[in-house]
């Protein structure tokens, strides 16, 4: 059985804001993905990457595995691809996924007309008592685990996701999610080879490098786990700019370095601008993963919340969790651009103030979340 797929809004969609709000693309500060604002440097690529069939060499294999560890692995055109294929390649059981995350892992298992629980994806304690009785329940299910959570920022340890996946029954998988965890490398499950053959990994290169336009990501595993899927025959996952920056950019140490250094400058300064709205207690700090700070609020509040800021031409993260809770998620700007945080800066203070705020929520129709993102 499948289910008609549903309209998923992703952050990022500065198209369809410029004509929403009349406002051109360039004007936007967008804090609406959780992308590095600083993107690995793209300069000066060969005319023969454009031309030439994009073959992988054994240099590039070493590269990856130079950055990711001595793990096997498919190359892929993002793990956007891998997400929507996975519930077709697996073994057809039921599957356990978190109660928030990224939206198309469970549109793609709906799709499937797969039978869903869910675990808490907020609260660790919580998960863990979940996720340990469903897997005693049912052990022939398979466990998606998005770590760190995007966008609870939830953070699963190591020793869970080992202990989990040998509870599993024969069949079933452990999907981690890897997407945002290249700012903390030890909290990842490559950090611990050889992989069990019953776990895979997705790494995407789109977040930490900033390179989401280049549509990169692999999905790890052990020989015998990656053998038990029969993915579809593509001798060219990656296209040839791709492969090409990305062998510069992994094994560039100096950068990754320096980038870490400068999210954390930049994630700190965005809780700093947000912070007059978590005193005035409208806003609460619910995680700071680096690369993206969630809050959570009052689904109204945010909601004109966001649209304000939208107004301002700048771009958030809106999420509806339920009738009561809603979360608001903020990426980055470069905490050197001055220009877009003394922006950011006013729209905030306009907020605390409450003058121009409560003028502009008076003056509006009320609409709901998903009435927002239409």
């Amino acid at each position: 059985m499948t289910t008609q797929q549903t309209h998923i809004v992703h952050g990022g969609d500065l198209v369809s804001a410029s004509i929403r709000y009349n406002i051109p693309e360039s004007d936007w500060v967008d804090l609406s993905t959780g992308l590095n604002p600083i993107t690995y440097p793209c300069d000066d690529i060969p005319a023969t990457v454009f031309s030439r069939l994009p073959y992988p060499s054994p240099e590039f294999r070493k590269t990856v595995e130079g950055y990711y560890g001595p793990h096997a692995y498919r190359s892929l055109a993002g793990t956007q691809e891998i997400i929507q294929q996975l519930p077709l390649l697996l073994a057809d059981l039921p599957v356990i996924l978190p109660s928030l995350g990224y939206q198309e892992h469970q549109c793609a298992w709906t799709n499937k007309g797969a039978e869903i629980s869910f675990y808490d994806a907020c609260i660790l304690s919580k998960a863990d008592a979940m996720i340990e009785r469903l897997i005693e329940a049912n052990s022939q299910q398979h466990l998606l685990i998005i770590n760190p959570n995007n966008p609870s920022g939830l953070m699963i340890p190591l020793e869970s996701l080992f202990s989990w996946a040998a509870m599993l029954g024969t069949d079933a998988m452990l999907i981690v999610d890897e997407a945002f965890i290249d700012l903390t490398p030890k909290a990842s499950l490559l950090s611990r080879p050889p992989l069990p053959d019953n776990i895979l990994v997705l790494r995407s290169c789109g977040k930490f490098f900033g390179l989401g336009g280049i549509r990169a990501g692999f999905i790890f595993g052990s020989p015998k786990s990656l053998s038990r899927i029969q993915f579809p025959s593509n001798p060219w996952p990656l296209n040839g700019p791709a492969m090409h920056i990305l062998s510069k950019a992994l094994p560039d140490r100096y950068w990754q370095h320096a980038s870490r250094k400068r999210i954390q400058k930049s994630a700190q300064e965005i809780q700093s601008l947000f912070a007059p709205l978590v005193h005035n207690k409208a806003l609460k700090l619910l995680a700071d993963r680096g690369l993206f700070i969630s809050f959570q609020g009052s689904p109204s509040y945010l909601s004109e919340l966001y649209e304000f800021f939208a107004k301002a031409g700048i771009l958030l993260r809106l999420i509806s969790v339920n009738n009561d809770f809603a979360m608001l998620r903020v990426g980055l700007v470069d905490h050197l651009d001055k220009t877009s945080i003394e922006r950011i800066r006013q729209c905030v203070a306009q907020v605390a103030s409450k003058n121009a705020f409560d003028s502009f929520i008076k003056t509006r129709p009320r609409r709901s979340i998903s009435e927002r993102n239409k």
